[in-house]
């Protein structure tokens, strides 16, 4: 069992070797919450191999808890609240100590965050590579498909460890981790990490760095706002930051602004208006000589085109691809390739969109490429099969494989594509909601739209369908994620969780026995409630995918509350109910 009592973690800390009782002292002290040696060595400033012994031992004295499955190729930690907050109150022999570990654990974030970047979007990284890079261990990856997953990994480490820089006043390592983590922001959408980052990195940025920095922030804290559909806060932001660029003089930049702007008009149903300042983008960059902006406009000018003028938009993605791939970004010409292979399908050219649509995949799973990007490439594929009139059991299994990656983070869209090709829904599920979802806006729906963004049509557009759906199918079930199971006869441990206001909206309860955890929403606070709860879902599945037990994974969810988020823990620690229909009734009150 883990430690709960002060007096368990004395006993356990005196047993530990001087070292490994050092190691302890300055992790609990730091920002990391997702542990593993490499992120130990370089806050430690020792090798790796001596921090993963440091590390088991930690374990064994049950003051770290296993955070990766059993069979993970490296080991992940993290502190039990109570661990933790024994670490911060043992008496600190010397500050400078601790402030000298976090400069190495930034140091090795920044480092291995922008060879991540160099890998995935080498072309946005012109900024960082202005600036000097500190010396680090060598990172933990080779390639695409690593430097995501290593970006991944640091989701729970970069708000906390963005805060204790802030209060280390060092501003311009707040923005540069910002900036450096781009490829996962812009791949995986993590809505609230996105816009919480940038908030923050927006004022270091103003604080102590140059213009340029603060356009950047602007630009990328305005795009995480239109991912995650916060339209009048994305067009804010993109207004500053053309504002800024115009005083400038940055054609560039401005024109980023503009791109930002025309695909804030596109999604949000707007074909008309966002075309002019897409055209308007072009101009500016075609003044400046950026040849791979312009192409990003044309990606996004081609939306504008579809689905009632497929020939043009075909022509604008053609030039797109060709200079996107002279210019060696792989990612956003992938893109291109498949809006092409599905504008040629709604043109009537199958044969041929097949061939672009298997060329987008292939670069798109083996490139590192986001799953909004997957999703929308295997969803057009399996469009093209229906509209070649191929046999329903052809194009079934790319609509089973779009939606079950849909599941992870846009349900509506899961939902949408089953209904329209006649799969089965999954069996309902409390704590199925994945990441990164969202309600949708009122008077609209989503569509597919070019691969890598969301294309809003107004309510009553007809949706463009073919009649094969209609057919009866053959119904098969599909797998969903792993999930914890989700009923008990068992006492429940439980955390109460509220909004922003301080109003009670749902409960987190696990029970070990019975391997039962899930989210049990307060029904007097309606849909609010359900949208804010999405995320406590997700962080379960994200928990049981990584092997841990339910109530390992509300420790972990304790741990990394934070208040300045939408929706955060309330209470200190556990609370018992005699039985999950004892929480569920107090859920049910008014």
């Amino acid at each position: 069992m883990t430690p709960v009592t002060t007096a368990d973690i004395d006993a356990a800390h005196i047993r530990l070797e001087p070292a490994a009782r050092e190691v302890y002292r300055l992790l609990g002290r730091g920002p990391a919450r997702s542990i593993t040696p490499a992120l130990t060595a370089a806050a430690c400033a020792m090798e790796p191999g001596t921090a993963a012994q440091h590390l088991e031992e930690l374990a064994r004295a049950r003051l770290l808890t296993t955070a990766s499955p059993d069979r993970a190729l490296v080991p992940c930690y993290r502190f039990p609240q109570a661990a933790r907050l024994h670490a911060r109150q043992l008496p600190a022999a010397d500050e400078r100590v601790c402030s000298v570990a976090l400069e190495r654990l930034a140091d090795w974030t920044l480092a291995c965050a922008r060879a991540a970047q160099d890998l995935l979007t080498p072309a946005q990284a012109a900024l960082a590579r202005t600036l000097p890079v500190p010396p680090a261990p060598p990172v933990p990856f080779t390639d695409a498909t690593g430097a995501l997953a290593w970006l991944e990994g640091q989701h729970d480490n970069l708000l906390p460890l963005l805060d204790a820089l802030t209060g280390h006043e060092k501003h311009t390592m707040v923005w540069r981790l910002t900036d450096a983590f781009w490829p996962y922001f812009h791949r995986c959408h993590p809505y609230e990490l996105w816009t919480a980052a940038h908030t923050r990195a927006l004022v270091a940025a103003h604080r102590t760095g140059p213009p340029a920095a603060e356009r950047q922030m602007l630009l990328a804290g305005a795009a995480g706002h239109a991912a995650s559909g916060n339209q009048d806060e994305a067009v804010d932001g993109y207004t500053r930051a053309q504002a800024a660029a115009r005083a400038a003089g940055d054609q560039r930049d401005e024109g980023r602004a503009l791109l930002g702007l025309g695909t804030a008009r596109l999604d949000s149903g707007h074909p008309a208006k966002a075309a002019p300042l897409l055209r308007k983008a072009i101009v500016r960059w075609t003044q400046c000589g950026h040849e791979r902006g312009v192409s990003l406009a044309l990606t996004a000018l081609a939306g504008c085109s579809l689905p009632q003028d497929p020939e043009q938009a075909i022509r604008h993605l053609t030039r797109a691809h060709e200079t996107l791939t002279a210019e060696e970004d792989s990612h956003h010409a992938a893109c291109a390739l498949a809006l092409r292979g599905h504008a040629r399908s709604l043109a009537g050219y199958h044969r041929q969109a097949l061939e672009d649509l298997s060329r987008a995949r292939d670069v798109l799973d083996h490139g590192g490429g986001g799953p909004l990007e997957k999703a929308r490439a295997l969803e057009f594929t399996a469009a093209t099969h229906t509209r070649r009139g191929d046999a329903p059991a052809i194009a079934r299994p790319w609509y089973e494989r779009a939606a079950a990656v849909y599941d992870r983070f846009r349900p509506t869209e899961a939902a949408h594509i089953r209904h329209q090709a006649g799969l089965p829904e999954p069996a309902p599920d409390t704590t199925s909601v994945p990441p990164g979802d969202r309600p949708q806006r009122a008077g609209t729906r989503e569509t597919a739209g070019p691969a890598g963004q969301k294309e809003t049509a107004p309510a009553g557009r007809p949706h463009h369908t073919s009649s094969r759906f209609d057919e009866d199918l053959e119904l098969r079930l599909v797998s969903g994620p792993p999930r914890y199971a989700r009923s008990t006869d068992r006492p429940v441990k439980y955390l109460i969780v509220v909004c922003e206001h301080g109003d009670v909206i749902g409960y987190l309860w696990a029970n070990d026995e019975d391997r039962a955890a899930g989210w049990c929403r307060r029904e007097s606070q309606g849909g609010h409630a359900f949208n804010l709860g999405q995320r406590w879902v997700a962080a379960l599945r994200n928990a049981k995918r990584r092997g841990l037990t339910p109530v390992q994974a509300l420790e972990e969810i304790l741990d990394t509350s934070d208040a300045r988020l939408p929706s955060h823990i309330a209470c200190p620690s556990f609370l018992d109910a005699p039985d999950l229909q004892a929480l569920k009734d107090l859920a049910a009150r008014t």
